[in-house]
């Protein structure tokens, strides 16, 4: 809504056109100083997504060196809570288009986009170990066909097990693309065979996709035929993966702690 800029406040059309000047004026500053320069843009649909291209053409050929295309997350009580959030179709498209020019970060989840790992080495995660499954392997299972997914806006696996009041729930049509199937709610907190009742309740799905786990669900549903991935990106990315038998990377953090303190808990409840 305002900038400030040589002691003065700019707003509307003046402020937007001198921080643009100032941000493409600093990327070749940065660059010669050897300082790794990560361009962020947010895909509002409506705004910007046939826009996002010509930016990293734009910023490539000042220097630099990686792009990161994040979707728009609706918050209330903002000037942009009337707008929609961009769709999973939406975000493949602009970020194939865009990386004809820029390299995109794929491993951050949103929230902490700057310092969740070393640019450009998806293998060294700050904070955490990143294990590869070496050799590709048939994770969907003829009878159970499904993907659930744990996300907060149904784009991103973003959202730990014990937090998540729903699961998206995926499959693969026969043209190749991805089809959501509904939104499954999980079973409540506080309830005591809560890992239970998931696992009877995701019996037609191979794969569950999970930024974070805590240790008692997933002991008890490593007991099921049910595969539990800890990962982060875009969902589509993952059901790839999944769908074809690629080998999938993915962040395993070194405790439970890890969780938020709003999914722990005990006899059930949470992740803990």
């Amino acid at each position: 809504s305002w900038v400030r800029f040589n002691k003065r406040n700019l707003r509307g059309v003046e402020a937007a056109r001198t921080l643009m000047n100032e941000q493409l004026r600093c990327i070749p500053a940065l660059k010669e100083a050897g300082i790794t320069v990560k361009i962020n843009s947010i895909i509002i649909p409506g705004v910007n997504e046939h826009h996002i291209p010509e930016v990293a053409k734009k910023v490539k050929a000042l220097g630099a060196d990686i792009m990161n295309c994040i979707p728009l997350l609706i918050t209330p009580d903002t000037e942009f809570e009337h707008f929609e959030n961009p769709d999973a179709e939406m975000v493949t498209e602009v970020t194939a288009a865009a990386e004809k020019h820029l390299p995109l970060m794929r491993h951050c989840q949103r929230c902490r986009a700057d310092a969740a790992g070393l640019l450009g080495c998806e293998d060294k995660c700050l904070g955490a170990e990143l294990l590869k499954i070496s050799n590709n392997k048939e994770w969907i299972k003829p009878e159970r066909p499904y993907v659930a997914v744990a996300s907060h806006e149904g784009l991103l696996v973003n959202q730990h097990l014990g937090e998540a009041e729903c699961l998206h729930i995926f499959f693969k049509t026969e043209n190749g693309t991805f089809h959501s199937v509904e939104k499954r709610l999980t079973p409540p907190k506080g309830v005591e065979d809560r890992w239970e009742q998931l696992a009877d309740s995701l019996s037609d799905c191979s794969v569950l996709l999970v930024s974070g786990i805590g240790q008692k669900p997933l002991e008890i549903l490593g007991k099921t035929p049910l595969e539990v991935l800890k990962t982060g990106g875009l969902i589509t990315d993952n059901l790839k993966d999944v769908y074809n038998g690629n080998p999938l990377k993915n962040m395993a953090y070194g405790d439970i702690a890890s969780c938020k303190l709003s999914c722990a808990g005990s006899s059930g409840q949470g992740c803990g």
